[in-house]
């Protein structure tokens, strides 16, 4: 038996123990999808997306009701360079460059917070030449240690 789900976003198992995630598939609204050309988006989410991150949220609070003392992993999080103007806020515009590894590094020091109040941690698992980035790499630790969540309880 697996433990690892295709959809993050989808409903939780009941597991107690490291857990993996694929972020891609159908989760990922069109609207949140990163736009590499005008006319061409890939299945994987904006960071900067104000869609995604409401979605990750959701998931992330999900998380931190269902799971104790569990390391989560989400495979496939890696930066991307976006043009869709939407994502960072202006929809007037055909086109905005802009990079999301902020807004990752945000949303994961953001759902380690809230993980932790449950002994939960996660850590982004990215792939590829964006390993080499430091950012990147960090993202691949929990924020917080399972054993110092754990121990400051005590």
């Amino acid at each position: 038996e697996s433990n690892r789900s295709a959809y993050a976003f989808g409903s939780l198992p009941e597991v107690r123990e490291a857990l993996n995630f694929e972020l891609g598939g159908d989760q990922i609204p069109d609207s949140a999808a990163v736009m590499i050309t005008p006319e061409t988006t890939i299945n994987a989410p904006c960071f900067e997306s104000n869609v995604f991150r409401r979605r990750f949220n959701n998931w992330i609070r999900a998380a931190v009701a269902r799971y104790r003392d569990t390391e989560l992993t989400l495979s496939g999080t890696v930066p991307h360079l976006c043009l869709a103007a939407a994502h960072p806020g202006r929809p007037q515009k055909a086109i905005l460059p802009h990079w999301d590894i902020i807004s990752m590094m945000d949303q994961w020091l953001w759902a380690n917070r809230q993980l932790r109040k449950t002994g939960a941690a996660i850590r982004f698992a990215g792939h590829g030449p964006a390993l080499e980035l430091p950012s990147v790499a960090g993202l691949s630790y929990p924020a917080f240690p399972l054993e110092s969540a754990a121990e400051s309880e005590s």
